[in-house]
């Protein structure tokens, strides 16, 4: 099991090196995509994806295709970029494509 850091400050969501090829295989089965610099680029017709779901303290929570294909200018039309890219440790980074559907309370004890 990988730990996960929840970072406000991070567009999307870094995935684990050690799991960065069987997460775009699965996620992208059946449909045509390319990956540059780790970013996957593929058609933005959200229909084709299902929804991915992490596992945080025992809990599911669901990202949907409409908070992870992203519509930038990237100059290929009819082309997004999906919301996942490699992160080069053995941890998750969690950021907006997930948090903009999500509370996030923070308690930190104090002495």
């Amino acid at each position: 099991m990988n730990q996960a850091i929840i970072d406000t400050g991070t567009s999307l969501v870094y995935v684990p090196t050690g799991l960065w090829v069987k997460f775009v295989q699965t996620l992208m089965r059946g449909i045509s995509y390319q990956v540059y610099s780790d970013a996957i680029v593929a058609s933005c017709d959200r229909s084709l994806y299902k929804s991915v779901f992490l596992l945080i303290d025992k809990e599911f929570y669901e990202i949907t295709p409409s908070n992870y294909v992203l519509t930038v200018d990237i100059d290929m039309p009819g082309k997004c970029l999906l919301g996942f890219t490699k992160f080069s440790t053995n941890k998750w980074l969690v950021g907006d494509v997930f948090l903009r559907n999500y509370y996030s309370i923070w308690h930190e004890e104090t002495d």
